[in-house]
């Protein structure tokens, strides 16, 4: 490679850089922490119903359907997130679930 090449990569990435830096923080804005925390508790309810209602099928299968879930209920409030951030809720709270599970209960002998 010429040293113009290596300049034009240069000067790309520099420029993803800086779009990442400014857009990431307008996006952020722009999501309403209401909003949010429903989207979460929709996912922690979908999560837990398959935990209970789905068994003998893999982790994506539940993953699926808590994710038509989540936007069934979404939809029932007029509320719109993206497949990644529908799936990051849904991923947030399996590793919650999970974490509760590992907990050690206590002591018998207390």
């Amino acid at each position: 490679m010429t040293d113009i090449t290596y300049a034009i990569i240069g000067f790309v990435i520099m420029i993803f850089g800086l779009a990442i830096a400014f857009v990431r923080p307008w996006l952020n804005s722009k999501l309403n922490p209401e909003q949010l925390a429903m989207l979460r508790s929709f996912a922690k309810v979908a999560v837990s119903a398959a935990e209970q209602i789905i068994t003998l099928v893999t982790g994506q299968e539940k993953k699926a359907w808590a994710m038509e879930q989540v936007k069934k209920l979404l939809a029932k409030f007029k509320l719109t997130f993206d497949e990644e951030t529908v799936s990051a809720a849904i991923e947030e709270q399996v590793y919650e679930m999970n974490k509760e599970k590992d907990k050690p209960v206590g002591d018998v002998n207390e």
